[in-house]
């Protein structure tokens, strides 16, 4: 199948030969894409597989599709990557998503920090998550980042039992981020706000086994870092 074909998303898991969209999707096909009976697109549920299908029935709020074939496509990273970041302000957050969705991160974990500048409050975190459907939709990836529950850092750095390898970004730390350091099955890098973590939770992440990590010589803002660290993960062979 091409993920050149019209990408839509199902909330619903598709488990048999139709399938039904409602709500903002089925809103966007309906009166954005005036999608027609007959039209051929490419679903997806999250679950890795995708879809071919014909629209059977449009509705006034719905879309009801015929299911020609499915398979199971791969497009994700071969290891579990988290990137745990003090969100930065504004549109800045949709540029994060979009991008780490496009480069195969598995998991955003939005962290609270002594000097955080963004609040994750319910409201962004929901707008976060419409915002990895549309990049998943133009990426071709068939599961969704997982946007985690926001964590105190202190929450972070207790609750890490399932990583093989924890980086914490430090401009002045002497080990680089290179394709060798993020070899693992799951790996962890926590990125701070604009201001920096304070010296305090420096000291707190190397005591619990977090291993600081620079990305070059150069101050990045925050989404810059985390794109960094998700390309060099993404461009392993």
């Amino acid at each position: 199948m091409s993920i050149k074909q019209p990408r839509f998303f199902s909330d619903n898991r598709i488990e048999n030969d139709v399938a039904i969209i409602e709500g903002d999707e089925a809103h966007h096909l309906l009166h954005v894409m005036r999608i027609q009976i007959g039209d051929q697109v490419v679903l997806f549920d999250g679950s890795g597989q995708e879809y071919t299908a014909n629209v059977q029935r449009v509705g006034r709020r719905e879309v009801v599709f015929d299911i020609i074939d499915g398979t199971e496509v791969n497009r994700e990273l071969d290891c579990q990557l988290t990137i745990a970041i003090a969100l930065p302000k504004g549109d800045r957050q949709k540029t994060l998503v979009e991008k780490l969705v496009e480069l195969g991160t598995t998991t955003l974990q939005p962290v609270l920090t002594t000097r955080s500048v963004a609040q994750p409050t319910d409201s962004a975190i929901s707008r976060l998550q419409k915002q990895v459907i549309a990049a998943s939709k133009q990426s071709g990836r068939n599961r969704l980042m997982n946007i985690a529950q926001p964590k105190s850092f202190q929450e972070l750095l207790t609750n890490t039992d399932t990583f093989n390898k924890k980086f914490i970004a430090d401009p002045t730390g002497q080990q680089p981020l290179t394709r060798q350091s993020l070899q693992g099955s799951s790996i962890c890098v926590l990125i701070g706000p604009e201001g920096g973590f304070s010296n305090d939770e420096l000291v707190m992440a190397i005591a619990a086994g977090w291993s600081p990590a620079s990305l070059g010589p150069r101050i990045l803002r925050v989404e810059t870092a985390a794109l960094v660290v998700a390309t060099i993960f993404a461009s392993q062979p």
